[in-house]
């Protein structure tokens, strides 16, 4: 029997609109010929698998010992390069090459203490929503006192979304779709975790108190409370400087593992002031469920937001179904369609659908380590768009098709 990606290892842009499709000079629709796009994957497929391989190791981790303690400064990196074409992934629907990811970042551990810097270079050093630039992506420093009980201070993914949770290597798609525009995003602030709390024995994984979402797939129940400045990166909220010392964001999160078989979660935030001073509060919940059994890996997931960009009656939920299958050792077939709504004041309710039909091939070697399996792999998406692409007045979503091709890479 062949497991799951994530039942391997040991431990463990999206938002805002995307262009209508493209229109040619004589006002027709601009199409593109499937033989181009097979070509296209044809041969860099080709290209990829005769490139030399590097080998699935560990982290990159300095050690050193001073006084009698243990000082651990490990570096860490992901690229995620792309192909894509269609009409829903830009104006003129042809294929185009991009970066989703460059980042580059490092992890201490000192005892207790530890932190954790993270850069991504494909995205702005200038904008800084939130209070720092795009940029980074993570900046904080940890102390953990036990599984139960560790907290984080700086620059955090507030915890609100079981798929925003999940780092970006280990999703099941190409990208984070529609729940991405109605998460709260990062932002500065504190939060209080605590994990794998009523364990049965002392076997399993322990957490070192960088932990964001369910990485150690144990026993047991967990938590998150935060208190943040403005959500400012989330596109549901509206980010001006004025509002920090004004207004703050907050959430909570509950959730219970039973190993990889069961996963449930449940999270609720907020973001004063998400228009600007003095409008309406933005809120939202989500409960999100996840299964791995043998080779199957399995996921539902609802989110709902209320007051987007403090406009009060701007409302939007999405929700989706996930089912990924072992079809090999080294190759994994995934379909997960999102269905969203929105309703805008002024505006009619409106529908969307994304269905997302997608193979992840893993390249790395497979092991029983940590991480292995989804180390090194290509992507390959298809999206299928449907509903009211016209008058969708959401925070996220792909309006027309198109396709992705990704290559990742993470050490």
């Amino acid at each position: 029997m062949v497991p799951s990606p994530r039942s391997r290892r040991a431990d463990h842009r999206t938002g805002g609109f995307l262009e209508s499709p493209g229109t040619a000079p004589g006002g027709g629709e601009r199409t593109h010929g499937p033989r181009f796009l097979w070509r296209s994957v044809s041969v860099i497929v080709l290209l990829l698998h005769l490139m030399a391989l590097p080998p699935a190791g560990a982290r990159i981790t300095l050690t050193e010992h001073v006084d009698g303690e243990t000082l651990r400064l490990s570096l860490c990196g992901l690229s995620q390069v792309e192909l894509r074409g269609g009409a829903g992934m830009s104006r003129a629907g042809g294929p185009f090459f991009r970066a989703q990811t460059l980042r580059l970042g490092f992890m201490y551990f000192q005892g207790p203490i530890a932190g954790k810097l993270a850069l991504d270079f494909s995205k702005s050093h200038t904008s800084s929503p939130g209070g720092l630039p795009s940029m980074v992506k993570c900046a904080f420093v940890a102390h953990r006192w036990s599984d139960a009980a560790f907290a984080r201070l700086g620059l955090i993914r507030i915890p609100v979304g079981m798929e925003f949770s999940v780092p970006g290597w280990d999703l099941d798609i190409a990208e984070r779709a529609g729940e991405k525009g109605l998460v709260l995003e990062r932002s500065m602030g504190f939060l209080l975790s605590g994990r794998l709390i009523g364990r049965r024995g002392r076997e399993g994984p322990r957490c070192n108190g960088l932990e964001i979402g369910h990485e150690r797939q144990g026993w047991g129940w967990g938590y998150d409370i935060g208190i943040f400045n403005p959500a400012g990166r989330s596109s549901a909220v509206r980010w001006h400087p004025s509002l920090v010392g004004e207004s703050l964001a907050g959430a909570v999160r509950l959730h219970f593992d039973r190993g990889p078989a069961l996963h449930v979660e449940t999270s609720w935030g907020f973001s004063q002031d998400a228009g600007g001073a003095r409008t309406a509060d933005y809120t939202v919940w989500d409960v999100g469920i996840a299964s791995e059994r043998g080779r199957w890996d399995l996921k539902a997931e609802l989110i709902h937001g209320r007051n987007i960009r403090g406009l009060s009656g701007w409302n939007e939920r999405c929700g989706y179904l996930s089912a990924g299958f072992m079809v090999l050792p080294t190759l994994q077939a995934v379909v997960r369609p999102y269905l969203a709504r929105t309703s805008k004041p002024g505006h009619p309710d409106a529908r969307l659908a994304n269905i997302f039909f997608g193979l992840n091939w893993y390249l790395a070697p497979l092991g029983s380590g940590s991480r292995i399996l989804q180390r090194h792999r290509i992507v390959i998406n298809y999206v299928l768009v449907t509903g009211d692409t016209t008058r969708w007045t959401g925070t996220a979503g792909h309006l027309a098709s198109g396709w992705i091709l990704q290559w990742q890479l993470l050490f």
